[in-house]
């Protein structure tokens, strides 16, 4: 059995009895399962494959998958994020499919995440954007 094979049955057995069913569409799915043992080989968890992670797992932990955002996102829309994860009515098709929108909040994580964090972060921010001078991967210049 592949790892993707084996991560599908584990995963299942955990989240099908919470409600949470695996997308029909099995090569979607096994996409997003790969990419999430991409994820865990690169950072040490299996951080969502749609989302930007920064390799801090702390800082990330709302990204994990399943993600914080999930629970949410299929309640209102039938599906996460990425599609992984959604409702059987989403799977039957007897909702609408509309686009999930994100909702982890830009350039930075719910307050209930991090709260310790928040001052130091604030401050790293700040300087970062101060000597940003040129656009580049996580850094968006002030122009």
């Amino acid at each position: 059995m592949s790892d993707v094979a084996e991560l599908y049955e584990r995963l299942r057995k955990l989240q099908e009895p919470k409600g949470y069913f695996f997308n029909a569409d099995r090569a979607r799915t096994e996409e997003l399962l790969e990419a999430l043992l991409v994820n865990k080989k690169r950072y040490g968890y299996m951080a969502c494959p749609c989302r930007l992670a920064s390799g801090d797992r702390e800082w990330d932990r709302d990204i994990a998958c399943p993600c914080l955002y999930r629970e949410p996102d299929v309640k209102e829309f039938g599906s996460c994020y990425c599609n992984l994860y959604v409702s059987t009515a989403w799977n039957e098709r007897t909702i609408p499919r509309p686009y999930v929108p994100e909702r982890r909040p830009p350039r930075g994580r719910p307050p209930s995440i991090h709260a310790a964090r928040t001052a130091d972060v604030s401050a790293r921010r700040s300087n970062r954007a101060l000597a940003c001078s040129r656009p580049r991967a996580g850094c968006r210049s002030r122009t």
